[in-house]
């Protein structure tokens, strides 16, 4: 900068001479002195830029700030340079104050300042009194400040120069910080949506499934450190886990602690590394080793604290819980016991045929996330259990929601059967019901059994198995039944004629049928009804030759029974592995194929008692009331 200085007395001189003329034009003008001096502050970036015009900015991700120093120029050399800082968000205003870095005096040296800059990795020299020439470091504050957090406002650096003769200049910088944008994120998920996080994860102590998800991390500027901490949620765990070191785990700077413990257990563990944006925690590592340490306490839970770090320039932080619950037992369970309290699971289940002494208790099965399947297989112990079960598509059952043809099948014989409905938390399966027909196919060989496997509507799975053992019971001598003396008979009119003819010409309405359990060389015609008037009634009544054959009878409501219109018998047969078609009413005639009982009673009801028979009794009335019947006798040998 230049100043004129005029002195007042040469300037009056030369008033007086111009008004009194004098005043000449050539060299008699007094000389004025003049006074110069030079006091500049400058910065500009690399491109040339006025900085103190422009205001600094940059980010605290990229640090992409300039590196030019301010430049300080002073003819007459400095005497001061002062820099006022305000901070342009709270943490850099406390820390000036503290350090009282917010009045700097940089003349003569800051010690305050070379600290904390040499502390930077920045040399800081501080200029020198009388110094013309200065380069003052600015940009090595930048770093500092970024460490500190983004701008509120812009952090304002005030600075002015004094040189030796008093004369100042001042310049005002504004710099700006901002960050990137940035991401994190901690998610664990099921395929359904369930958000572990929120909900928690809870599940059985044995018998169970838990989630196999793992928790996804993710960190756009890449992760620094993924902390696990573990809050036991019963005394062994607590105990366990500070044993093993794995109650505070860090997954990036020291994994081996769990690396090792979950590889001497068989499991694999890739742990993350520094930088990785993405990390899938395998979370469900733990749950086997927690079930195994037992419930969880009343009320309790482990809790999992599981914390990122990322490697932004000023680093986050995302924390977020985890509480898993164990509960004891197990979500599936199936009782079976008698009135004294026995497991029959454990014991079996053993009757006569005769006596009927089996148990009438129900399996109880309850199911906490509720029934999805309930599949019962049944093994005959002997060779009619088997073609009856294998005929009727027994021997693999489907109960939950509706199995028609077991609840037919049992309704045929007068047994009433309940399915369960899916998403039932309970159930009691009448399987008592099998026992009496199970008692009327005859004694096992080898025990019935049944592999009863519940599944529930988690994928969970619980399978018990059930021997049931039939002895042979007491049959009465001689039986009141039959009369082996009697051979049968006829009753035939013109209206209405029953025969029963074999393919030899034998009457066996005559002569009776004879033939052997165990050959099964039974006659195969069929007993032939006809009635010109039109069907109104075929009544037929059984009286069985032993007490096995009676009993099936019994069971199976066939004492006596309509054949005119019985679809109800039909499918009975049908089920037992044989066909038969009923008539109907109006019928001219029926074919009655009274062979299909031969394989019953071979089958199931064995040898009749010495001296006994089998009595059929048929009754046919037409539509005019007329009425005809006949009697045969059935004798079974070994």
């Amino acid at each position: 900068m230049t100043f004129r200085k005029s002195i007042f007395a040469s300037a009056l001189v030369a008033c007086v001479a111009l008004l009194s003329g004098s005043c000449s034009s050539d060299d008699d003008e007094e000389e004025v002195e003049v006074y110069t001096y030079t006091l500049t502050l400058t910065y500009t970036d690399a491109s040339g830029n006025d900085l103190f015009a422009n205001g600094v900015s940059f980010s605290v991700d990229q640090q992409d700030y300039p590196t030019t120093p301010v430049q300080i120029t002073s003819d007459k050399g400095l005497a001061s340079l002062v820099v006022n800082i305000t901070g342009g968000n709270d943490l850099v205003t406390q820390s000036l104050s503290a350090y009282g870095l917010n009045s700097i005096e940089l003349v003569g040296g800051s010690t305050v300042l070379q600290t904390v800059l040499s502390d930077l990795g920045y040399t800081f020299t501080s200029p020198t009194s009388g110094a013309t020439t200065y380069s003052f470091p600015i940009y090595a504050f930048y770093g500092l400040l970024s460490s500190m957090g983004t701008t509120t406002t812009a952090h304002r650096f005030a600075i002015t120069a004094t040189d030796a003769d008093g004369n100042t200049a001042s310049q005002t910088l504004s710099v700006s910080i901002s960050e990137d944008a940035y991401s994190m994120d901690i998610v664990y998920e099921a395929a359904d949506g369930t958000d572990y996080l929120k909900d928690g994860v809870s599940f059985y102590q044995t018998g169970d499934s838990y989630p196999t998800e793992s928790i996804l991390v993710s960190a756009s500027k890449g992760i620094a450190e993924i902390e696990v901490n573990i809050t036991a949620g019963n005394t062994l765990a607590a105990q366990s886990l500070a044993y093993t070191g794995l109650q505070s785990i860090k997954l990036v700077s020291a994994p081996e602690t769990l690396s090792t413990y979950l590889s001497d257990l068989g499991y694999s563990f890739s742990a993350p590394s520094a930088g990785d944006e993405e990390y899938e925690f395998p979370i469900s590592a733990f749950y086997g080793l927690l079930a195994a340490l037992g419930a969880t306490d009343s009320g309790s839970a482990h809790v999992f604290d599981v914390t990122v770090t990322d490697q932004a320039a000023l680093s986050h932080t995302l924390t977020t819980t985890l509480e898993v619950t164990i509960l004891s037992g197990t979500p599936i369970s199936l009782t079976y016991n008698d009135d004294e309290g026995n497991d029959l699971f454990t014991t079996g289940v053993s009757y006569t045929t005769t006596g009927y002494d089996y148990p009438t208790s129900a399996i109880s099965i309850a199911s906490a996330y509720g029934l999805a399947t309930i599949q019962v297989d049944i093994t005959g112990g002997n060779s009619l259990t088997q073609t009856v079960l294998a005929a009727t598509g027994l021997n693999s059952i489907e109960l939950v929601n509706s199995n028609a043809a077991l609840v037919t099948y049992l309704s045929d014989f007068g047994l009433s059967f309940t399915p369960p409905t899916a998403g039932a938390t309970s159930y009691e399966f009448p399987i008592a019901s099998f026992y009496t027909l199970l008692a009327a196919m005859g004694a096992t060989d080898t025990a019935h059994v049944f592999a009863v496997t519940v599944t529930d509507a988690k994928g969970n799975t619980q399978a018990v198995t059930l021997s049931v053992s039939v002895a042979e019971g007491e049959t009465s001598e001689g039986g009141d039944a039959g009369n082996g003396d009697s051979t049968g008979g006829t009753t035939t009119t013109d209206a209405v004629s029953l025969s029963y003819v074999g393919t030899d010409g034998t009457d066996y309405l005559s002569t009776g049928v004879t033939f052997s359990a165990a050959a099964y060389n039974y006659p195969t015609t069929d007993f032939i009804i006809s009635a010109p008037a039109g069907l109104a009634s075929v009544y037929v009544t059984i009286s069985a030759g032993n007490t096995k054959f009676g009993s099936i009878l019994s069971i199976a409501g066939l004492t006596g029974f309509e054949l005119v219109g019985n679809t109800s018998l039909a499918s009975m047969v049908a089920m037992m592995g044989a066909s038969m078609s009923v008539p109907t009413a109006g019928d001219t005639s029926y074919t009655f194929p009274i062979s299909t009982f031969y394989t019953m009673m071979a089958a199931a009801g064995g040898p009749t008692d010495e001296g006994s028979a089998h009595v059929f009794t048929i009754t046919v009335t037409d539509a005019a009331g007329n009425t005809a019947n006949a009697t045969l006798s059935v004798v079974v040998t070994e």
